[in-house]
């Protein structure tokens, strides 16, 4: 076990320099979008992003978990048939998504709004070249290759950034341009990595009966991560419909400012996490309980604290990037994040249903909360405006981490780190309460934003070395 986590805390930090270098490119996109293409503009490009994503899930989006808990044990005999039906059935999937995405295109979008239909039409060879580009990353996840898989999101994320702004100063700041850029690195990109991988394996013919156990684990996950779209993504479309563009803009930059800060932090360690989970899970289902307490704590040092600095600097962090335009109100980014901390919370209290095969049950959980939050969603948004479609999807990822963690502890008897995630909050709330002085008593702008991240780091850290949160934390008490 200590291997294992000293093995996790290693990887962690490589996959986290992975999302650290995208989400910092991110940060420089917000203010160039924003300026270049206003709220309008940036708008526009939510809502085909949006669209993007729920297309990609049918497609290929559930294979991330497939491709995990199949094969995650290299050393299997069944590796190599499995691998070959599973790239054969990514291949396949890719041309049902081209074909309902051109659909969409040509049938619904283009009689809705004459813009979007314009900028959808680039956006379709991005949607291939992302559906393609996101299941072949997770090969380096399964041979514990952090560093490549680093190399590849960063490159993406760099490259991509890169050739949009060149488009933007020798023709003229299109949404247009953001996509072809995905286009043209992403296929480079994934003719680059499937060198890499199929150096590693020895291509089988496709089975019929392993396609059948694959699409009987995965399919699930298609309602299921249809839902988790409703609860995060779809409120976009409802404040396209009744409040205008120009909100959605504004909506949009905040909710990617506090999910790229948070997730920066934490997404690093899944990635990292479920791999070992899977291996450890296999061969002891003692231990496989003791390594998701110990990542439920890990979770909570890292994400709690961070999402008490966004709600603290959040504003004047999107102030500084993008304009006055887009600056949110202070509750809106509480309720954004609230969601962002419980979308990484569930990813963890979704963990015994996958290592049981038990997508359906899940899958049925995911569909619950998302009819709650379009039940929701339309009473709180016309009352409270923005911050009710928030407020709509914290309530809704709220009651679906109260059924994960209920139904969840039937398969695995893990123990929630409820007392520790009280001290957590209790540091955090430390941290924030300086980092309102610093603000307070400095003027300048930047002075503030590193005063506060400088000061309120050390002494979340001071507190929680005098609460023991470390010491329970690596020494595993």
């Amino acid at each position: 076990m200590n291997r294992t986590i000293s093995q996790l805390l290693g990887n962690t930090s490589v996959y986290t320099l992975g999302r650290l270098i995208p989400a910092t490119v991110g940060f420089f996109t917000i203010p160039v979008y924003t300026r270049l293409l206003g709220p309008h503009g940036y708008g526009s490009f939510s809502l085909i992003i949006s669209a993007i994503s729920i297309v990609s899930i049918i497609g290929t989006g559930w294979f991330d978990s497939v491709i995990i808990r199949f094969l995650s044990d290299t050393q299997n005999r069944s590796f190599n048939k499995n691998v070959s039906t599973i790239l054969s059935m990514i291949g396949l999937s890719v041309v049902v998504e081209l074909i309902l995405s051109a659909l969409i295109v040509f049938f619904m979008v283009r009689s809705y709004d004459p813009e979007l239909f314009r900028l959808s039409r680039y956006a379709i060879p991005a949607l291939v070249a992302l559906s393609l580009f996101r299941p072949l990353m997770n090969f380096f996840r399964i041979y514990d290759k952090p560093w490549f898989y680093t190399f590849f999101q960063s490159a993406y994320s760099i490259a991509r950034f890169g050739l949009t702004i060149s488009f933007f100063l020798y023709f003229q700041p299109d949404v247009k341009w953001i996509f072809i850029s995905y286009s043209f690195i992403g296929f480079l990109l994934i003719l680059i990595a499937l060198s890499f991988i199929l150096i590693k394996i020895q291509l089988e013919s496709f089975t019929i009966s392993t396609a059948k156990e694959i699409y009987t684990f995965g399919l699930p996950y298609i309602p299921l991560m249809v839902s988790h779209w409703v609860l995060n993504l779809l409120s976009r479309f409802f404040i396209e419909v009744h409040i205008g563009r120009e909100a959605v803009g504004i909506y949009s930059a905040s909710f990617n400012l506090v999910d790229q800060s948070i997730g920066i932090l934490y997404l690093g360690m899944m990635l990292a996490f479920y791999p070992a989970l899977v291996r450890l899970w296999e061969s002891s289902k003692k231990e496989g309980e003791q390594y998701l307490t110990r990542g439920l704590k890990i979770f909570g040092f890292i994400a709690i604290p961070a999402g008490f600095g966004i709600v603290s600097v959040g504003d004047l962090v999107i102030r500084f990037l993008a304009s006055r335009d887009f600056v949110p109100n202070r509750g809106l980014l509480i309720l954004f994040t609230i969601s962002t901390l419980l979308v990484g919370l569930n990813q963890y209290l979704s963990k015994p249903f996958e290592l049981e095969k038990k997508t359906h049950i899940i899958m049925g959980m995911f569909i619950s909360s998302a009819v709650m939050n379009i039940i929701l969603i339309f009473p709180l948004l016309k009352a409270f405006g923005l911050n009710g479609a928030a407020l709509s999807s914290c309530l809704s990822l709220l009651f679906l981490s109260l059924l994960l963690f209920g139904f969840g502890r039937k398969w695995l008897h893990y123990e929630f780190p409820g007392v520790l995630y009280v001290k957590i909050i209790i540091s955090s709330l430390i941290m924030a309460g300086f980092i309102i002085l610093v603000r307070h008593w400095i003027q300048q702008p930047i002075l503030q934003l590193l005063a506060a991240m400088a000061g309120g780091g050390l002494l979340y850290f001071l507190a929680c070395y005098k609460m023991r949160i470390l010491r329970e934390l690596f020494a595993g008490k």
